[in-house]
């Protein structure tokens, strides 16, 4: 005999599930936008100054990287914000959506005030708008993808071993990926050549 669970239930549960990933993710945004947490004084004044002035950046190949890092650190913002704000498990609607993206946008904003005071951080425009590209890019995976979560979590339950063993190429393939980090972004014949001569290929 199969029990499931009342679709009120399955959706409590899943907004628990989400809400806890939610948090555990934007309390790892902030935190690693503020590392190394060499907090320095500025008086307000100075700081919304220092803010109306913050620079768009030409993009050499480090800078490259780290601007897709911002975009990819912000895609689960967007995702697990419309999934959290959802009124069902199937879709959010499109108030969910648009709360989801200003959210991420709003976070954007004071993560990237809230390095003024730590000055190991720069604060270019460049980071803006790859925070928001990828606060959009999470809201629109939860438009098309939010069905997934009630069938991970039937799945999880009945063959937890089977997704366990499942973990272990995932485990290789992470391992590889992450040797291979950072993800430099080359366009042109001249950072192609660099990369190659320098020791950080492969």
């Amino acid at each position: 005999m199969v029990y499931s669970l009342p679709q009120s239930e399955t959706l409590a549960t899943s907004r628990g599930l989400v809400g806890s990933l939610w948090l555990l993710w934007v309390a790892f945004v902030v935190y690693g936008s503020l590392v190394p947490l060499e907090f320095r004084a500025m008086p307000w004044e100075q700081a919304l100054a220092q803010f109306s002035r913050i620079p768009m950046l030409q993009l050499g190949i480090s800078n490259r990287a780290d601007w897709v890092a911002n975009l990819v650190l912000y895609v689960p913002v967007g995702f697990f914000t419309a999934l959290l704000l959802a009124e069902s498990s199937t879709r959010p609607g499109l108030l969910s959506l648009l709360v989801a993206l200003f959210f991420g946008l709003v976070l954007a904003v004071v993560v990237e005030f809230a390095q003024l005071y730590f000055p190991a951080r720069t604060v270019p425009q460049n980071d803006f708008l790859a925070e928001g590209l990828g606060t959009a890019l999470g809201v629109i995976l939860a438009m098309l993808g939010a069905g997934w979560l009630p069938t991970l979590q039937t799945v999880l339950k009945g063959n937890w071993r089977r997704v366990a063993g499942a973990l272990v190429p995932a485990g290789a393939l992470a391992i590889l990926a992450f040797s291979l980090f950072p993800f430099d972004l080359l366009i042109s014949s001249s950072e192609f050549a660099t990369k190659a001569a320098s020791p950080m290929w492969g």
